[in-house]
């Protein structure tokens, strides 16, 4: 008759596989926790954006208008991160920033122009059917009020964001929203956004940008900016990290 393995015949014998090897499950290991970033480049001032954590390169030859990356984004370690900028081949720093990335987490870092860079934490709800989600930034040189409208719609009534500042995202709130506030119910006919000076809503707007194709999630950061040098266009759209 066969004898039945105890507890005590267990602990020996995986006491004795450990020597070999087989118990020992100190060697399994996996990659550092990640966070997923897309630079921007908002400063009308710099061509060829170059962005670095450590060795690792983030973006490179970005020009203004631009985004590292056209679906996907780019990770970095999770922690305490210095992100460094310099312009086309240059060496010469033009700004960092220390950010404490949290694993499995996606940012937008910001490049406003020289020593000005701002990371905005990602976090929104799915927009519903028919709905999508937005957030506005402001990287002209001045506060303004946003109207988003249909293409042709008039601009009248409250703004959509009030008194927006510059340098600033919609819905900022350090404590409970440090990356602003992604609106997740604004109809996907409304497509066009305007940026008035603070009270006014006739003449011409300050940024007039027309939302394109969004990702499939329908979720994405208007930058409203000034016009590039010998262009149109007064502002971009960055589409989330998130898929």
């Amino acid at each position: 008759m066969r004898s039945r393995p105890t507890l005590g015949n267990l602990v020996t014998l995986c006491a004795t596989l450990t020597v070999l090897g087989a118990c020992d499950n100190s060697k399994s290991t996996s990659p550092s926790p990640t966070a997923n970033v897309r630079v921007v480049n908002a400063s009308s001032s710099t061509t060829g954006l170059n962005a670095t954590a450590g060795s690792q390169s983030l973006s490179s030859g970005l020009n203004f208008q631009n985004t590292n990356a056209t679906a996907t984004c780019t990770v970095v370690n999770s922690g305490s991160q210095t992100l460094n900028f310099t312009s086309g081949s240059s060496s010469t720093s033009i700004g960092s920033v220390t950010y404490n990335f949290l694993p499995g987490q996606n940012y937008n870092v910001v490049y406003y122009g020289t020593n000005n860079v701002v990371v905005y934490p990602e976090t929104f709800t799915a927009p519903a059917t028919g709905s999508m989600a937005l957030r506005f930034i402001n990287a002209t040189g001045s506060a303004g009020d946003v109207f988003l409208t249909t293409p042709t719609g008039p601009v009248s009534g409250t703004p959509t964001v009030q008194n927006l500042a510059a340098g600033s995202v919609s819905g900022f709130n350090s404590s409970s929203a440090p990356g602003g506030t992604f609106v997740n119910t604004y109809p996907t006919a409304n497509t066009r956004v305007r940026l008035f000076n603070v009270g006014s809503t006739t003449g011409t707007p300050r940024a007039d940008f027309t939302i394109g194709t969004m990702a499939a999630n329908r979720v994405g950061t208007v930058v409203l900016t000034p016009a590039p040098s010998g262009g149109s266009t007064t502002g971009f759209l960055v589409n989330s990290c998130a898929t």
